[in-house]
């Protein structure tokens, strides 16, 4: 249930340790990535200038199956090519949104009834100039949901 994200004040979905997120009232509210057939296995959006940082609210579905191995990818490319990525892997980094949260690399929040997601924080070379983001699904059945994102500067 994303009510809890629909309803969020103001549209803003804000977190207890300061990060918020801007959330659409009605239409589609979240991006999926999987090796799946009912959904892409990659997404790109493009980003642009120079940042220290690219955060990312994200959730996920996964396995036992599939802890300790790569689940998917995030990575910021720049406009020389390079990129600076973050795998996702349970329960390091990465984790279901319906169990309860094990992953302590980063922020975990809970939403709804159990229900949680990851602040992914991916530190960036603040001397290159960004070109887009990617999220890749590399595990089979998982499924990536990127939910928003914010560069800081």
């Amino acid at each position: 249930n994303d009510d809890a994200l629909r309803n969020a004040p103001g549209g803003i979905f804000k977190l207890a340790s300061g990060w918020s997120f801007p959330t659409p009232a009605s239409g589609k509210n979240c991006a999926c990535v999987s090796i799946w057939d009912n959904f892409p296995t990659a997404l790109e959006f493009p980003i642009s200038g120079m940042a220290k940082e690219l955060v990312l609210f994200i959730a996920g579905s996964t396995n036992a199956m599939q802890s300790f191995v790569e689940n998917g990818r995030i990575s910021a490319i720049y406009k020389d090519k390079t990129e600076s990525i973050c795998k996702l892997i349970p329960p390091i980094n990465f984790n279901d949104f319906i169990v309860p949260a094990v992953q302590q690399q980063f922020e975990s929040f809970y939403w709804y009834k159990g229900n949680h997601g990851t602040v992914v924080r991916l530190k960036l070379d603040n001397s290159r100039e960004l070109e887009k983001c990617r999220i890749e699904a590399i595990a089979n059945e998982a499924v990536i949901m990127l939910l928003g994102a914010t560069v800081i500067r």
